[in-house]
């Protein structure tokens, strides 16, 4: 048997095993960059989201129902946007002006 016989099953197991490594590196920067799309989307998806409690011109007008829920009591006036919203619908529903009450 000549020394360098074991030599070829080792070169071959080296070249198949350094492929595999190349094929799992493409593989990963693939993964990273599809990750990286999703990520963008997502962000922009949430810039561009509009607020869904925005409260309407006609209900913000001087005199509108709004204002009067804002002066029945002025430390509303206080609450942030989101906390005045939840308060306006629940104050809307006691007085009966949503459809659901109609």
């Amino acid at each position: 048997m000549p020394p360098d016989s074991g030599l070829l099953p080792v070169t071959i197991l080296l070249a198949v095993c350094v492929g595999l490594l190349f094929f799992l590196l493409l593989a990963v920067f693939g993964i990273n960059g599809r990750l990286g799309r999703v990520e963008r989307l997502l962000a922009e998806k949430k810039e561009s989201k509009p607020a869904p409690e925005s409260i309407s011109a006609v209900e913000s007008a001087p005199g509108g129902p709004f204002e009067a829920f804002l002066e029945e009591d002025p430390s509303r006036r206080s609450l942030s946007k989101k906390e005045q919203s939840a308060a306006y619908r629940k104050w809307r529903q006691q007085n009966g002006m949503n459809w659901s009450n109609s």
